[in-house]
């Protein structure tokens, strides 16, 4: 007996297969308690693994958190009502604070960069975390 997924899953999947097809891999993953938008959709996360970021997606929070993980270990948890872009490129991702705030940890060698908008500031390496408004 079959049972029917529901759509956001369904829809949410698709995407995240999409992403090859598209020629853009993934750099980063993100997870929040609550729904939250990947460039201009509403990502509903009831059920679902961190979904994908590739270069040039842009992340926004309402109510809740989101944590963006890297693949080197680094992670960058952008705080409610906060809006970033994933930029840079594959081997050194650049995350820009576009509002609102967000908190850094760096694994020591990481090529993550992390923008407040006008001012680049390298991240720094893990046991001295960071943080942007």
């Amino acid at each position: 007996m079959r049972t029917r997924q529901p759509l956001f899953f369904r829809t949410t999947l698709l995407f995240v297969l999409s992403l090859p097809l598209l020629g853009a891999s993934p750099v980063a993953r993100v997870s929040s308690p609550e729904a939250f938008t990947l460039d201009g959709r509403s990502i509903a996360v009831s059920g679902i693994s961190p979904v994908p970021l590739a270069v040039g997606d842009e992340v926004a929070t309402s109510n809740a958190p989101a944590v963006l993980f890297f693949a080197d270990g680094s992670s960058v948890k952008l705080a409610p009502a906060s809006r970033a872009k994933l930029t840079g490129s594959d081997t050194r991702p650049k995350l820009v604070l576009l509002s609102g705030s967000l908190d850094y940890k760096v694994v020591l060698g990481s090529n993550l960069s992390v923008t407040n908008l006008d001012v680049e500031r390298k991240a720094k390496p893990v046991g001295r975390p960071g943080e942007l408004r």
